[in-house]
């Protein structure tokens, strides 16, 4: 069962293409990251942000940078996390580690009638374990891995506890804890293995059912992830394949997310009452060498190359969303609501000068940034049923928006470029429709074909960014779907096919460009692209303890008008959106089998991901704007396992079995472009879990 529609139902009869991803099973066989999991998922991408190297996704194609606002929203038991706008850090989506976690659910295409602004390609969904009156139980697992080219081995543990305190209230809590070792040396701080990781997460919940008309959840979550460098290798002459030339004491990353979560679902007569209410907060801090866009300034100031930037940005939000649904007779399936949230991102920067061991030296410019973002809406979902063969679902969603934004800038290098400056608030509003048409056919009752029209909207905002020829401010986006899609089973359930053949309209389409004459972000508008294709994913299950799956997606993402004559970016119709690949497959097998009184079991994937391009570059007079290639490559992943049924499992994983150097990100178009990030190399790992 899924909630992708904000109600339990099968994956087989939801018109919608998702995927569904068992948390547990990621944590056994070491995908921690987005970017780890990703290539089990049709048509997502993941491009590590430019600044700190955190996971940017795409759904479809629907990018066009990794540091404009979201294209992808994600929620966390149905409560919106991270920021909606850039500004908030809200192109690096939310990395939760899976231990903590039931399951994660994919949504592709645009979701903006459930799930408001900024899902205009699709919803990353993050789903926890309830408690459960049943029993007490309890589970522990760890595990060790090692990298390829790393010095030191990893770890992860984690352990849960589920205890009824009375046939109507259970609480449930869990604990993690993983250090993922590094594999990149940094020649110039002379360190090796610079980019271990350390993340701890825990999770408390409580669930009360006083009656079968009343249900209340508390939930906790909070996770911490550091990173003690940035996971970039720099590709020039003299350095090693797995090596990195950044200053030293640079590269740190910490980011924290915290949510509580309360949801009370209450029967009244004919209508089930839903209340969802939210607060997350979501940080960031690094310290990042930029020497390359930055060393200029600082050598004009305090005569030395060497140049820090410092972050530390924080998103608090709280959100509410109230639904009432209701069965009127046996045509009709309503769904109505009302959302609103407010978030809240103050973004301290500094520019520092420094010395060849990383210490500061002094302080080029400061800059406070402020932003709050105000969200309300109004939605409706129906499903009239003509028969037991054909519906049609109809949806809408009413939006009113308020972004207002303030900046304060100062120190040494904003007076170089022409003085101190206090940008005073200034505030945006913007209303916005979306919709949702969905007539669906059943076959047979394992069979359905759908139609799906249904579209998408991402706010605009203002430009933090000050010098001449930049607009103060930049438009909202919108994306519509038109799709034909299939889900079948065959054979009492042992195949089956899921497809869909699908257009995105975009209109609008935001854009992120470095002025090369500073090396400042900002945001325009451009005319209009589109994202085309096919997605085709089968299951076959020829015997009892053999399972085969596998996928494959065609994607034709492009501009479809030139950009603006007025335009600093350059791009032509036909032009490829960045990052995403036109052809990509996966395929999968997994044999279980008897060992005596215990169970074996073995498998393996095999990922390819086409070859890519990086960001729009900016025109430059009489030259013609560059645009990094990202090569294709194929990941082989390995696993077996053995295991007693209700008791305990040891599982064995190879992940890139062959070693490649995949190239995910980074190049030409971004703050350094000698800088990529890799596929992680060989890794090893074994787990145990146990269950009490």
């Amino acid at each position: 069962m899924i909630s992708a529609q904000k109600q339990e139902e099968p994956l087989a009869s939801v018109p919608v293409p998702v995927s569904v991803l068992d948390a547990p099973t990621l944590a056994r066989q070491g995908r921690f990251r987005i970017q780890d999991y990703a290539l089990q998922v049709p048509g997502l991408t993941v491009t590590p942000n430019e600044f700190n190297g955190s996971a940017t996704i795409a759904i479809r194609g629907i990018i066009s940078s990794d540091v404009t606002n979201p294209t992808v929203a994600a929620t966390l038991d149905d409560v919106s996390l991270g920021s909606s706008t850039s500004i908030g850090g809200g192109y690096v989506v939310p990395d939760l580690d899976p231990s903590d976690l039931a399951r994660i659910e994919i949504l592709r295409g645009p979701q903006g009638t459930l799930y408001g602004a900024s899902s205009i390609g699709g919803l990353l969904k993050y789903v926890t374990r309830d408690p459960s009156t049943e029993a007490l139980s309890a589970h522990f697992e760890a595990g060790a891995s090692g990298v390829y080219s790393g010095s030191s081995a990893g770890y992860e543990s984690s352990a849960s506890l589920n205890a009824p305190l009375s046939d109507s209230l259970a609480v449930r809590g869990s604990v993690s804890t993983r250090m993922s070792p590094g594999y990149i040396n940094n020649v110039q701080a002379n360190r090796m293995d610079v980019n271990g990781t350390r993340i701890f997460g825990s999770h408390l919940a409580a669930l009360w059912r006083p009656s079968n008309h009343l249900t209340v959840k508390l939930s906790a979550l909070y996770q911490k992830n550091r990173a003690s460098a940035a996971p970039y290798v720099t590709l020039a002459a003299g350095l090693g394949e797995l090596s990195q030339a950044f200053l030293p004491q640079t590269g740190r990353v910490e980011r924290q997310l915290g949510a509580v979560v309360a949801t009370i679902q209450a029967r009244l007569g004919p209508f089930d009452l839903t209340s969802v209410t939210g607060y997350t907060t979501n940080r960031y801090v690094d310290r990042l060498d930029y020497s390359v866009p930055s060393g200029m300034f600082t050598l004009a100031l305090f005569n030395t190359p060497y140049a820090i930037d410092t972050d530390d940005n924080t998103t608090r939000k709280v959100s509410e969303e109230l639904r009432l649904a209701t069965h009127l007779g046996t045509h009709l399936e309503w769904l109505v609501g009302g959302y609103f949230t407010r978030e809240t991102s103050p973004y301290m920067m500094q520019l520092l000068g420094a010395d060849s061991g990383g210490n500061s030296i002094g302080q080029a410019q400061w800059v406070h940034l402020s932003s709050q973002y105000r969200e309300w809406g109004e939605f409706t979902n129906m499903t009239l049923r003509f028969s037991d063969h054909f519906d049609i679902q109809l949806g809408g969603r009413a939006s009113q928006i308020l972004h207002t934004y303030r900046d304060e800038n100062s120190g040494p290098l904003t007076n170089y470029l022409g003085g101190a400056y206090l940008i005073p608030e200034s505030a945006i509003h913007a209303r916005a429709f979306t919709y949702l048409v969905t007539p669906r056919l059943w076959v047979t009752p394992d069979s359905m074909i759908y139609l799906r029209a249904a579209s998408g909207y991402r706010p605009g905002g203002i430009n933090p960014a000050y010098f001449p020829g930049v607009p103060q401010d930049f438009e909202p986006d919108k994306t519509e779907n038109y799709e034909l899609g299939l889900k079948a089973g065959f054979f009492d359930g042992r195949f089956s096919l899921d497809g869909s053949l699908y257009r995105i309209d975009w209109r609008g389409i935001q854009l992120s460009l470095v002025d090369p004459a500073n090396g400042e972000n900002y945001f325009i508008n451009g005319n209009g692209a589109k994202s085309e294709g096919i997605e085709l994913s089968a299951q076959l299950n020829p015997t009892s303890g053999l399972r085969l799956g596998g996928w494959l997606t065609y994607d034709d993402a492009v501009l479809t008008q030139d950009m603006p004559h007025n335009s600093a970016a350059y791009g032509r119709a036909g032009d490829r959106l960045p990052y995403g690949t036109r052809l990509a497959a996966h395929f999968s097998w997994d044999y279980r089998f008897p060992v005596g009184h215990l169970e074996g079991a073995c498998g393996g994937t095999m990922s390819y991901v086409g070859p890519r391009v990086g960001a729009f570059a900016a025109a430059i007079p009489d030259a013609p704007a560059q645009r990094q290639v990202l090569p294709g490559y194929t990941q082989i992943d390995w696993r077996s396992a053995l295991s007693k049924a209700g008791s305990w499992s040891l599982e064995l994983y190879i992940n890139n079995v062959a070693d490649r150097r995949g190239i995910i990100g980074g190049g030409i178009g971004t703050q350094i472009p000698t800088a990529f990030e890799l596929i992680q190399p060989r890794t090893i790992g074994v787990s145990w879990s146990h269950d009490f």
